[in-house]
């Protein structure tokens, strides 16, 4: 293993704990630190390796998810996916990640002052739909369901947000194929970061069981705002 695989298996794993822990995060912190080091390894490797990370996480956690969440949560990621693509087609990136960056930020404060919004199929809906849309606008399908799901269990949290991530990630790659960026290549890229998955899920697994309810709120605020605050300062 190269020196350069060395380190990006030490972010990947670095981004796993944070997932495998606190239910999302590994897209924001895995992109910038694979920026770094090799850049071809964004999106499509990257995506990849998430997927069996989400996979993984949906797997230990199933028992804490709520299936009859699952079903607006998967139509909401599809009309999200759909919408966001064809505003890319429409609007420049750069200006939607201010956009979508502010959004979170002000959806970020709502959430810490004011009572959590009911968790109902329609709100789901909403909140799926914009995360769908967050994901292909911003590569972050989470900080819109933040505010749903702050207060919920944290290993519910972890299987609901796993849930997402593999929908998202799938669809993503998915598209990817279409527009020809994602073939074997990417595949094997991908596959190279597995140690790293494998390393982040099983350190992040000892940290889940010490996060409670209060803990992981806080981490999912936080995420969500320091992603919010990447977007908007991005794209000044």
């Amino acid at each position: 293993m190269t020196a350069e695989l060395v380190l990006l298996n030490l972010a990947i794993a670095f981004a796993g704990v944070v997932q495998a822990s606190a239910g999302l995060g590994f897209a924001m912190v895995a992109n910038p630190l694979l920026a770094l080091i090799n850049i071809t390894y964004l999106p499509g490797p990257m995506l990849f390796a998430n997927l069996f990370l989400s996979m993984a996480i949906l797997y230990r956690e199933g028992a804490s998810l709520d299936r009859k969440e699952t079903s607006p949560l998967l139509a909401g990621l599809l009309i999200g996916t759909v919408i966001g693509g064809l505003i890319l087609t429409q609007v420049a990136a750069e200006k939607l990640g201010l956009v979508f960056g502010m959004v979170i930020l002000l959806a970020v404060a709502w959430s810490i002052f004011s009572p959590a919004l009911p968790l109902t199929k329609r709100t789901i809906l909403y909140g799926a739909s914009a995360a769908g849309v967050s994901g292909i606008v911003a590569a972050m399908h989470a900080p819109p369901l933040v505010s749903l799901y702050q207060r919920e269990d944290a290993a519910k949290v972890r299987a609901t947000f796993a849930v997402v991530f593999v929908a998202g990630c799938t669809m993503a790659l998915a598209g990817l194929w279409i527009s020809g960026r994602f073939g074997m290549a990417q595949v094997f890229m991908g596959l190279s970061l597995l140690p790293g998955i494998a390393l982040g899920f099983i350190c992040g697994r000892f940290i889940a069981m010490r996060v409670t309810q209060q803990r992981a709120r806080i981490g999912m605020l936080t995420i969500s705002g320091l992603g919010g605050l990447a977007l908007v300062v991005k794209s000044l």
